[in-house]
């Protein structure tokens, strides 16, 4: 049980988080570069279709060349419960409600707990949807990650292969260097060299997304904004990354989740993304109270699942 000088060390200290100095909060992050999906049933499920492959030479009054569909395999997700909860003794309310310093500032503690309850949810999205670039090429399920994708490969890998026809095998995973204009135009043609599940060549991407840190936001505009080559002395030559003969958008993503330290770097092509999250339930309260000691508790629960349906549309570069 407080005695009275250990409660009123514990109300002013709590009042005085309401006098942080704070920036604004960043804007949101994760949905600038996953896709958000909506489903009613408890379970994901997701098939990938495979179509036919190119016809074959048949001789005069011969028989067709025969092909199927061939579907893919199921992929099940299950979202994941986050909660966050305050417990306060009745007295705390009443004293911060009541208390002048509080009143005078126009600072009501609680009247702004369902913010600060939806902000802790947000946050933990956030933290969630780094694992794309931070976990990416690793196998191992985690509460949240998944894993392995519908090939039983990480998301990012040197040895995908398509599933019908002669099996050619492919890479979303560029040996790892620092960031500049000759890694960022090879990795967009690695991207664009990856071909769908019969084989055939995909089109080009039009719309490119880089995912990055804070170690790469002034480098990233320093590369795409140059007239000319960057990092040589070729002023002759033009910068090839503003100049293809198929018109490209960068779309530069700042992930301020990312640690200040972390060097690696997504490329996405952001009109086909599968890198995806689903919010089951949105943040949700729940209230009780104590009946003896007149204590409440506020809860919130949300219910999520990042996580990914195909590994074609990413690429990642461990950085350096």
């Amino acid at each position: 049980m407080m005695t009275l000088d250990q409660f009123t060390d514990f109300l002013y200290s709590t009042q005085d988080l309401a006098f942080e100095e704070k920036r604004d909060k960043p804007g949101r992050t994760y949905t600038k570069y996953t896709r958000s999906i909506s489903e009613e049933n408890a379970d994901h499920r997701s098939v990938t279709g495979v179509k036919l492959g190119p016809a074959a030479y048949t001789p005069l009054g011969g028989q067709s060349h025969l092909d199927e569909y061939a579907p893919g395999t199921t992929l099940v997700i299950k979202p994941k419960k986050l909660t966050i909860a305050v417990l306060t003794p009745h007295e705390l309310e009443t004293d911060m409600f009541a208390n002048g310093r509080i009143d005078d500032d126009k600072v009501k503690f609680f009247a702004k707990m369902g913010s600060d309850m939806n902000d802790s949810h947000e946050w933990a999205w956030e933290l969630l949807c780094t694992d794309f670039q931070l976990r990416g090429t690793s196998t191992t399920a985690t509460s949240f990650w998944q894993g392995a994708g519908r090939d039983g490969l990480a998301l990012f890998s040197t040895s995908h292969v398509t599933t019908k026809g002669t099996p050619v095998t492919w890479s979303n995973n560029q040996t790892s260097g620092t960031l500049n204009a000759l890694a960022l135009m090879e990795g967009v043609t690695m991207l664009e060299n990856i071909p769908d599940e019969t084989g055939r060549p995909q089109g080009s991407i039009k719309r490119i997304g880089i995912v990055h840190g804070r170690y790469w936001s002034w480098r990233i505009p320093e590369l795409l904004k140059a007239v000319r080559q960057p990092d040589t002395m070729n002023y002759g030559t033009p910068n090839a990354l503003n100049e293809r003969y198929e018109e490209v958008e960068w779309v530069p993503i700042l992930n301020t989740y990312l640690g200040a330290l972390e060097t690696s770097w997504m490329l996405l092509n952001l009109d086909d993304n599968d890198l995806c999250f689903w919010v089951k339930e949105k943040p949700t309260v729940r209230r009780a109270t104590i009946p003896r000691t007149g204590t409440k508790l506020v809860e919130y629960y949300s219910r999520v699942a990042p996580f990914f349906e195909s590994a074609k549309c990413a690429l990642i570069n461990a950085g350096v």
